[in-house]
């Protein structure tokens, strides 16, 4: 009724009429034409091209692609939409024109229809930006998993002299890169470990950023036991964290791997997967770090006693929207088969080790590490030139691990420290010539050529063995004949038949041997024939070769002539006198 004599009543009417029957209904102008409105426009009829655009879905494509890729080169957005349009369209990528039905002309669309066929095509830049489907998550207990995150403290360092001090905005910022540099080393960074079945929060400050390290550190720090007013601990089933390198590095790892944690690394740019923690560093900042301007601290170490009181109090007192309980509250209701007790922090530390590198022991019994010498002659099990696992010791300066095995197996850590030099290069701890005297004790190695000399020697002692290897004792006693093999194989050797073949035209040279003196002669064939020798046959000697040399050709038959001599005439023997 009202819609119909609004409608009716000249526009100049129009505002007298809505404002006396809105004081009537009690409503504000506003509202009663906003009610007429609707009213009057349900009334109309559709128009024909309801719901449809001039502008291709192609066109949209292209003026979105433009807006979206201008984001991603330069990090802001193109201003508007008429700006990517008339980019397009003195490129000849679009037309984006309308055919006027009564004179048959093509206009331009205008920006306000562009933006509408976006919209429509679900293509405007303000839809795009939305944010994907998140997947809920639930942890079905306490210490199931843990999200931690690092963040910096933007609004306070610690200069280690000065105690606290307010980074002011107008100093500190990134258009003065210089003035942030100079506090670099001395900026707070805050850990914020969250349980994400009881949201129970724990908190840590540490200088240095993020780094192996720190991350390790806090979080054997927040598996122990700090007492009832602090109920929080144990080692979690899993723990969440960003892909940082020191989230992803062989330190923490190392640590997760030893304990049973399994650790999960979000994707890229995905903050959503871990917001209870990254919502935690929120209210840290609004709820602690708020009343520091009002108290300040002098160092590190009451920065974080303070942090510690405000997250006992935080977690004992605030209740939480999800469970409806306090964040301790929730925690404890954790039964004993899940809540796994964490080692001590020296044992925990003890099973934390970087990627373990390859080094050789030298000569002294030492490996090089980074421009340094290590002392490893302690370590059980090492010869000279045995290739052995080593990695830094992060909780100790100049200090190795040597990483072997046990018999069972399991990892066996032995520390080596770095070894100084003095001012001439030597290591200080070497033997003075002519003062001292040092041995490392016996190799592995030395101890079994010493079994196995004993063995060779036949002797039951040192002294045993060195008396025998003076004397020029035979090996093992005589009892190994090194050639029996050969001899025992000789009948089983196969005969092999002569290969014919040809002659050789090769003229061998006629090679004269030196021929031997009578006296050279003859001690050869007296050699040969030992006590059947006679001085006669040297006589005959002479005889046969009365130049003097005897050709070595004619010894062995020379041999042979003494060994069978023709009967010699031997004087008889006559009796002289007698009666």
């Amino acid at each position: 009724m009202l819609a119909q004599q609004l409608r009716d009543i000249p526009h100049s009417g129009k505002g007298a009429f809505v404002a006396r029957h809105a004081t009537n209904l009690q409503v504000t102008p506003k509202t009663l034409y906003g009610w007429l409105r609707d009213v009057m426009q349900g009334d109309r009829k559709p128009r024909s091209d309801n719901g449809t655009s001039a502008l291709t879905l192609v066109e949209a494509r292209l003026i979105s692609a433009l807006l979206r890729e201008s984001r991603k080169q330069t990090g802001k957005q193109l201003g508007k939409v008429g700006l990517a349009v008339d980019m397009l369209r003195s490129n000849g990528a679009i037309r984006a024109e309308s055919l006027d039905r009564a004179t048959g002309a093509l206009r331009p669309l205008s920006i306000s229809a562009i933006e509408r066929a976006l919209r429509g095509y679900r293509l405007h830049p303000d839809q795009l930006d939305r944010p994907a489907p998140a997947q809920a998550l639930r942890s079905p207990h306490p210490n199931y998993l843990w999200q931690v995150d690092a963040s910096l403290c933007v609004l306070y360092y610690l200069p280690r002299n000065r105690g606290l001090a307010v980074m002011d905005s107008s100093v500190y910022y990134h258009n003065k890169p210089g003035n942030l540099a100079r506090v670099e080393n001395d900026r707070v960074w805050r850990y914020a470990v969250t349980d994400h079945a009881s949201g129970t929060v724990y908190v840590e400050y540490v200088y240095g950023g993020e780094s192996g390290e720190n991350l390790s550190s806090i979080i054997i720090n927040a598996m122990q036991y700090r007492g009832r007013n602090d109920p929080f601990h144990g080692v979690p089933h899993m723990i969440m964290l960003d892909p940082g390198s020191a989230n992803t590095g062989a330190l923490f790892k190392n640590l997760c791997a030893t304990l049973g944690i399994q650790v999960q690394i979000n994707a890229v740019h995905n903050p959503r997967a871990k917001g209870q923690v990254e919502g935690m560093h929120n209210i840290i900042e609004r709820d602690f770090e708020s009343r520091l301007k009002l108290a300040p601290v002098k160092d590190l170490d009451e920065l974080n006693q303070r942090g510690w009181q405000w997250m006992r109090h935080f977690n004992s007192i605030q209740v939480h929207r999800r469970h409806g309980q306090s964040r301790y509250a929730a925690w404890m209701r954790i039964s004993a088969s899940q809540l796994i007790k964490a080692p001590s922090v020296e044992v925990c530390r003890s099973l934390t080790h970087e990627k373990p590198e390859s080094r050789v022991v030298n000569g002294y019994m030492q490996i090089s590490w980074r421009s340094g010498l290590y002392d490893v002659g302690h370590v059980p099990g090492l010869n000279v030139g045995d290739r052995i696992d080593v990695a830094r010791n992060p909780w100790k300066a100049d200090s190795l691990r040597v990483i072997t095995t046990d018999a069972e197996g399991r990892l066996v850590f032995h520390e080596a420290d770095l070894l100084r030099r003095d001012d001439y290069g030597f290591v200080e701890n070497a033997a003075t010539v002519g003062q001292e005297y040092k041995r490392h004790a016996a190799s592995p190695a030395e101890t079994a050529q010493q079994v196995l000399d004993k063995l060779a020697m036949d002797a039951d002692s040192v002294a045993e063995l060195e008396g025998r290897r003076k004397a020029k004792a035979v090996p093992f006693g005589g009892r190994i004949d090194p050639h029996k093999p050969l001899v025992d194989a000789s009948p089983e050797l196969p005969d092999w038949m002569e290969k014919r073949g040809q002659e050789s035209a090769l003229s061998v040279p006629d090679i004269r041997l030196r021929p031997c003196t009578l006296v050279e002669a003859a001690k050869i064939l007296r050699a040969d024939l030992g006590e059947n020798w006679l001085p006669e046959y040297y006589t005959e000697l002479q005889a046969r070769y009365p130049d003097g040399g005897v050709p070595q050709e004619d010894i062995d038959q020379l041999k042979q002539h003494f060994r069978n001599p023709p009967q010699l005439q031997r004087p008889t023997l006559r009796i002289v006198g007698g009666a």
